[in-house]
Order: C-alpha cells, then structure tokens, then sequence
C-alpha cells in the first residue's frame, strides 16, 4: 500500500504542470484504480474460499459414495445364504451324519450321483 501511494504520486508529479501542482483527475483516477483492484482482490479471495468448501463437500460425498461401493462389491462376493431345508440337501450336512437315513433327510443320497442335465444350485 505504501508504494502503491508512491508511483501514484510520482504518477501525478510527473503529469502536473510546471508549477509543481497535483494533477486531481491523475489521482482520482488512480486512487479509482486502486479501489478497483482491491475489490476484485477481496472478490477472487471469496470466491476461492466458496469453491474450496464446495469442493471439500463434494469430496466428502464422493469418498462416502466409494465406501459403499466398496461394501457393496465385498457383500456381492460373499457365498449366498441357504435356507434350512437348503443346508440340509448340502455335501456339509451329510458330513455331519453318518447316514443321511438316520436323520430322516429323504432328499440327500449321498451315493446319488450327478449327472450332466442334473439340476443343482452351486454355492
């Protein structure tokens, strides 16, 4: 600021005339400029301060989008739950006997064999 007052009053000696007198319009129009710049200052600083704190938003909602994402991708990965009377009809449950006959389970033959057009659900 204090050489801003400087060049703007060499600005005006230089343009006065030979007695020595400050030009006013050289000063009004200088001291208009320089108003004119600190507003667009204040107005630059502003609008960063307002596009940081958008852009601090949007990337708190974009990280807490890719956690979800994450979560969802991990759930999908995840072998399918199985129904009671499902579980029972698996390999693992047959293991748990010794005859799937003792257990009462009439759908599990473990001697049962699969063949190409078998229908079966993987797990």
């Amino acid at each position: 600021p204090e050489g801003l007052k400087q060049a703007l009053e060499a600005v005006a000696k230089a343009s006065s005339g030979e007695d020595g007198e400050v030009d006013e319009a050289v000063l009004a129009e200088a001291e208009a400029k320089q108003r004119i710049r600190a507003r667009q200052n204040h107005f630059k600083d502003e609008a960063k301060k307002r596009i940081m704190r958008v852009c601090k938003q949007a990337m708190s909602m974009l990280d807490d989008a890719c956690d979800q994402i994450g979560k969802r991708f991990l759930s999908d990965r995840l072998p399918p739950a199985l129904l009671e009377p499902e579980l029972s009809l698996t390999k693992a449950a047959s293991s748990l006997s010794t005859s799937s006959k003792t257990l009462g389970n009439p759908h599990h033959d473990p001697t049962k064999k699969i063949w190409p057009n078998t229908l079966c659900r993987l797990v």
